[in-house]
């Protein structure tokens, strides 16, 4: 009886500790999934079911794949991919870049392999914070969830995904964010945040939002250069706005703002960005509105945004039937090489407390000014032919208005004269 009782006390310590939770903190960048290894974390912490810490960082700067800036933790090509991130404990999972010490970046680098997705997203309360994904063949982050996942979060919060710490083009093979749903039977994804992260780079679409999909907010990005769409709801391609917002589909397929003018504010530097915005009355009446507009060097080539440089959060409040009828940054300093404008609009639903944003607007795009150089002879007329100054500025959207020049400050000596 008391050898029972023994093995029936161990049984019941047995069962305790396997549902006690272990910090997964990572140590190193190698990838051979020893204790300590990224690899292993995620393992563990999918195996956990209760009282589940986050996913850390305590890599010493002397470890071979650090440098001065950032820690790089390029996966192994035999072990392949890592572990999708998927668990049933109660606690949101969070993988926290932010936590390394010496304010050393975590990059997870898929070089090495042949195949795969990056950070592949099953349980929906994941939260990713200050983590760069590059050179994976597939998507850089893929969300989807699952089974039946309905409530839940995700977050993407201050990563980049396309380019490590140091600004290095390091696209990924797919999408560079891709969540998706591909059976409603599977429930959904609501709500969701991407927020203050760079999506660049990627050979396919920035941001992609497929399936039952909604109340996603992408705010205070940076997204340029990918091979698609900046933000994509699907279909694939620009969803047209539609008179007041009647269609459905991801993120309601919610309604773009429209940019009216860019017009050049009182010095050099400056200027004035206005619009519209047209949304569904029986969604979007009263309701509390953010708009961000973004500046690019160019338009993407559909000739819809992506949105390079965040420059204005405008707050509005649409009106009774839904719309932003005028709206406009006011003065703004717009950085030299920003020629193109684009807008997102994101929708607060004061009821829910959820947020749902848009694509990036149709580019409103003005002439790009290049320097001219000339050398002159004391006394002698400098005459330039036609086209003159305007030979190497451009008009990326082919206004029918011809472009002009204007002499805002004369020269020190001498005279300067324009001619048509």
């Amino acid at each position: 009886m008391a050898r029972s009782a023994i093995r029936t006390l161990l049984l019941l310590v047995s069962l305790v500790a396997s549902t006690t939770a272990f910090a997964q903190v990572v140590t190193k960048t190698a990838d051979d999934g020893t204790a300590g290894t990224l690899r292993d974390a995620i393992n563990q912490r999918n195996l956990c079911t209760s009282a589940c810490s986050a996913i850390t960082f305590n890599i010493p700067g002397i470890d071979t794949g650090c440098t001065a800036t950032q820690c790089v933790i390029r996966l192994d090509a035999t072990l392949g991919a890592l572990p999708e991130l998927d668990s049933s404990a109660t606690e949101a999972y969070t993988i926290d870049g932010s936590t390394q010490p010496g304010a050393l970046g975590i990059v997870i680098d898929g070089s090495g392999i042949s195949t795969g997705n990056g950070l592949v997203v099953r349980d929906p309360s994941t939260t990713i914070q200050k983590i760069a994904v590059v050179n994976f063949p597939g998507a850089g982050v893929l969300v989807e969830p699952s089974g039946f996942s309905i409530p839940n979060s995700f977050q993407i919060l201050a990563s980049s995904i396309g380019a490590d710490w140091d600004g290095v083009a390091s696209g990924n093979g797919g999408t560079g964010i891709l969540v998706t749903v591909p059976d409603l039977f599977d429930g959904g994804i609501s709500p969701g945040l991407v927020n203050q992260t760079l999506v660049a780079n990627n050979a396919s679409t920035g941001i992609h939002l497929d399936g039952a999909v909604n109340d996603i907010e992408m705010t205070d990005l940076s997204v340029f250069d990918n091979g698609g769409l900046g933000i994509d709801l699907d279909p694939l391609g620009p969803t047209l706005n539609d008179p007041d917002d009647a269609d459905f589909g991801p993120n309601d397929l919610l309604n773009f703002p429209v940019i009216d003018s860019a017009l050049p504010g009182s010095s050099v530097g400056l200027r004035v960005i206005s619009g519209s915005l047209d949304l569904s009355s029986f969604d979007a009446a009263f309701a509390p509105v953010k708009i961000q507009v973004y500046g690019s060097p160019a338009p993407d080539g559909s000739g819809y945004g992506e949105g390079q440089q965040l420059l204005a959060t405008i707050a509005a409040t649409a009106d009774g039937n839904g719309d932003v009828t005028a709206w406009s940054t006011g003065e703004i300093s717009v950085p030299a090489g920003l020629y193109s404008f684009t807008a997102t609009a994101t929708l607060d639903d004061f009821c829910s407390g959820t947020r749902t944003t848009s694509e990036f607007s149709l580019a409103l795009t003005i002439p790009a000014a290049a320097a001219d150089a000339y050398t002159a002879t004391e006394d002698v007329a400098l005459t330039v032919a036609a086209p003159g100054v305007l030979a190497n500025d451009s008009d990326a959207d082919n206004s029918p208005s011809p472009l002009t020049a204007a002499v805002v400050t004369g020269p020190t000596n001498g005279t300067l004269t324009l001619n048509a």
